[in-house]
């Protein structure tokens, strides 16, 4: 069970709606965090504390809720819609929110909008 993590209030919320589907299948809850690897000669250190809060914030999130579940958490470089794609491929589900930190005031997320397309989805 991977969960797509940004920062944002919406991937919070799609870590804490897979606690139940992780808890379900007893599978440890992967939370994922991926930086652009084009952007990190520059702004590096910037975009690992970044990470690093947006895990720490969902994992805490994820913790108080009080479920059984085993928690994972990954720092990943590539583009997040190929990098979760790739993901897909050895995941039950890949979950993300559907407004993405950088996206807050243009509507549906560019990585939710993109991952379906992309994504090994089985029943498909």
């Amino acid at each position: 069970m991977v969960v797509g993590v940004d920062g944002s209030r919406t991937a919070i919320q799609a870590a804490i709606w897979a606690v139940d589907e992780a808890v379900s299948r007893d599978l440890p809850l992967r939370l994922v965090y991926v930086i652009d690897a084009a952007d990190l000669s520059r702004t590096e250190h910037f975009q690992f504390a970044a990470a690093r809060t947006a895990l720490y914030d969902a994992q805490h999130a994820v913790e108080a809720i009080g479920e059984p579940v085993k928690i994972e958490t990954d720092v990943l470089p590539g583009k997040p819609v190929a990098k979760l794609a790739e993901e897909s491929r050895s995941a039950v589900m890949v979950c993300v929110g559907s407004v993405g930190i950088e996206h807050a005031c243009r509507g549906a997320g560019s990585v939710a909008a993109a991952l379906p397309d992309l994504a090994d989805v089985r029943w498909r």
